[in-house]
């Protein structure tokens, strides 16, 4: 299994990895997550280094232990203090990401490159395709040259992915780790359904802490699209060329996006949205909206803003495509 499921360590582990100080219980836990985020793991340990985002801890269900200030938890009532355990430091996030990091490369705690890739029935794997261990390839599935499948990567049948692309990619992901800027690690994965179709140039990330970067069945996307990680995208969806979507970014079934769109994190984009040609979308959009220009806004709206500057500038056409 490329997740497990059972995964934990206490954190009296935990300290011998990366000291702090400790008040609450010595419990276990299952994953690394931030404050907000969400997992299939029951026991999270999470960070805050400000008061939004301690307050944003106390409300996830799943979040057992909090790495965070002494000055922080001084400002929590007891009721609240007595819900969790508390790692403190002047550091949270360099700690929380120093755990993080050692944790993956010190430990089994995150999944270890095991398996040799499995490969289904009918495939067309160009000779010069890069396919790392534990990836699992369905029947009928077409790579072509110079694509990289990276560690992690589960691609179910009748996929077709273009060349040059790299599925599974490490997420640009930069915290300040001990006093250096520092990549973080990306221990998740990829899923990508029936029938999708990838183009060449693209780049999809891998998810950050668990689980998958989701591609949707028969969505298809183009050429030099960016996928970043944690996003969720359902089925047959189209992403047109030089589309850009940052992370944890969840987009719908049968949704439209045009080319050259960029797409801000942690916003989603509900079924059957439009996204125009251009548009820089920067809130979440409603099922069935139809949305373009910077910031995005709904279609009609834009027309009607572009009209008006263009008459104040004495012209009068209206922009192609634009209907």
């Amino acid at each position: 299994m490329i997740q497990g499921v059972t995964r934990q360590i206490s954190l009296a582990d935990i300290l011998k990895l990366v000291p702090a100080e400790r008040v609450g219980p010595d419990v276990s836990i299952q994953a690394l997550h931030y404050a907000d985020g969400k997992s299939a793991y029951e026991r999270i340990l999470t960070f805050a280094a400000a008061p939004k985002y301690l307050r944003a801890a106390t409300l996830n269900p799943k979040v057992r232990v909090i790495v965070t200030r002494p000055e922080l938890v001084n400002g929590l009532d007891a009721e609240l203090r007595g819900r969790f355990t508390f790692l403190l430091t002047a550091e949270p996030v360099s700690f929380f990401f120093e755990l993080h990091r050692r944790l993956y490369n010190e430990t089994d705690f995150y999944p270890r490159i095991g398996s040799p890739p499995k490969m289904g029935r009918g495939c067309s794997i160009d000779p010069l395709a890069v396919i790392e261990r534990d990836v699992v390839i369905g029947d009928n599935v077409a790579i072509g040259p110079y694509t990289v499948v990276r560690r992690g990567t589960l691609i179910d049948d009748k996929v077709g992915i273009g060349a040059n692309s790299v599925i599974g990619a490490s997420g640009f992901e930069l915290k300040y780790v001990n006093g250096s800027l520092s990549h973080v690690p990306h221990a998740g994965g990829v899923r990508i359904g029936k029938g999708v179709g990838i183009g060449s140039n693209t780049v999809i990330g891998r998810s950050l802490f668990e689980g998958y970067t989701v591609i949707g069945p028969e969505t298809h996307i183009d050429n030099s699209v960016h996928i970043s990680h944690e996003v969720s995208i359902g089925a047959r969806t189209i992403l047109c060329a030089g589309v850009n979507v940052a992370g944890s970014v969840s987009i719908g079934d049968d949704v439209f996006i045009g080319i050259g769109a960029l797409v801000n994190n942690k916003i989603s984009i509900g079924n059957r949205a439009r996204v125009n040609m251009g548009a820089v979308v920067a809130q979440s959009v409603p099922d069935h909206a139809n949305v373009a220009g910077f910031y995005a806004m709904p279609n009609s709206m834009w027309i009607a803003k572009t009209l008006q500057d263009q008459r104040s500038f004495g012209l009068a056409n209206t922009p192609k495509g634009t209907t």
